[in-house]
């Protein structure tokens, strides 16, 4: 299964509720934050619903490095110190390409 960056380009004003909604669905609740998700059916159709608002990408592994190594929200999601080495988390990233 692919992965997908998603990052949200416009903000607030004059968005329908079902939009806003769905933005919330997927945690773009701020402009310029980025969601990585699965490429699976139900997420195209959200994606699709909001194109105008939203820019999208296939995760390739060397931006996923990129996002974990700048992301503090990343790192804390995997649970890291914010200081965590470049070659620690490509050896997580590694097993990440595994898994998926």
């Amino acid at each position: 299964m692919n992965r997908i960056a998603v990052v949200r380009v416009r903000g607030r004003v004059d968005v329908k509720k079902d939009v806003q909604e769905t933005l919330k669905m997927l945690n773009l609740t701020k402009t310029n934050h980025c969601v990585i998700i699965d490429d699976r059916d139900s997420f195209v159709g959200m994606l699709q619903k909001l194109k105008i608002m939203l820019h999208t990408g296939r995760l390739i592994p060397i931006l996923c490095l990129n996002l974990l190594s700048n992301g503090e929200g990343l790192k804390g999601m995997l649970g890291l110190q914010r200081n965590t080495s470049r070659k620690k988390l490509e050896k997580i990233l590694n097993l990440f390409a595994k898994i998926s």
